[in-house]
């Protein structure tokens, strides 16, 4: 759920700490007890939606068992540290960064660097994405999944009605505004948007489904679907096996 407090204007990152003034620069003497990784490596998707998901690879040398991070963004009130964490062996650490629903703008300018928690911090990489704006509203449903698959977001309103590709407006006012993968041709913006303008949303009971409609390359295919229902912000996580296509999964049900 959303954090409450002190935070940033642009990023929400999970199990991160956030502080507020100017990002810390690179040390430019450290003891010589703290000797900090350096970044040969940062990728990342090429854009993201106003209320999506991005998910940022770094490659250390050396390597490291729990590195702590400082992610930064051009313009932001403050900065994040987090720990990244190898969760698929590959060698690079990830980092899952969401962007704010509220957020306008054209393009997002991260930096990240290692920091050693104690004052010292190491050199920053920066990357930069396109920002492709998406509808927001008192509901605010949004997924985002890897460029090389096609999924698509389905909602049911209350009335039972489904928003879809196939139905991309419903009478209440409800719309998908971004759809991606169609064909496996990635997008700026590998994500799906479905909104509902300010006061227009049914009250009622949701219901939110991904369905994996194209596997475009082998493996499992991970998504993240982000809901903002009346300010109160949840994040969930969820994954197609290898050879899902043409299923669905249910994500959450909600009461707006």
């Amino acid at each position: 759920m959303e954090e409450e407090g002190e935070h940033s204007d642009v990023l929400q990152i999970p199990e991160s700490s956030f502080l507020s003034g100017p990002t810390p620069e690179t040390s430019a003497m450290m003891p010589a007890d703290s000797v900090l990784p350096e970044i040969v490596e940062l990728t990342g998707p090429d854009g993201v939606t106003n209320g999506g998901t991005i998910l940022l690879h770094v490659r250390l040398e050396p390597p490291q068992a729990e590195p702590l991070f400082v992610v930064s963004v051009a313009g932001d009130s403050g900065y994040h540290t987090v720990r990244g964490a190898d969760l698929d062996g590959d060698g690079s650490y990830e980092l899952e960064l969401e962007l704010r629903a509220a957020v306008q703008t054209d393009s997002l300018v991260i930096a990240v660097a290692p920091t050693d928690g104690q004052g010292n911090v190491g050199a920053y990489r920066e990357l930069t994405l396109q920002v492709v704006s998406s509808g927001v509203g008192d509901v605010k449903i949004t997924l985002t999944f890897p460029p090389d698959h096609d999924l698509d977001l389905h909602v049911f309103e209350p009335s039972g009605f489904e928003l879809s590709w196939q139905q991309p407006s419903s009478p209440s006012g409800g719309r998908l505004d971004l759809d991606s993968g169609s064909n496996c041709i990635p997008r700026v913006a590998s994500a799906e948007n479905i909104f509902w303008p300010p006061g227009a949303a049914p009250l009622g009971d949701y219901r939110v489904v991904v369905h994996a409609f194209e596997q475009c390359a082998a493996g499992d295919i991970e998504f993240t679907v982000r809901l903002e229902n009346n300010g109160l912000v949840q994040t969930f996580h969820n994954r197609f096996a290898d050879g899902s296509q043409g299923t669905s999964l249910e994500v959450t049900r909600f009461t707006h």
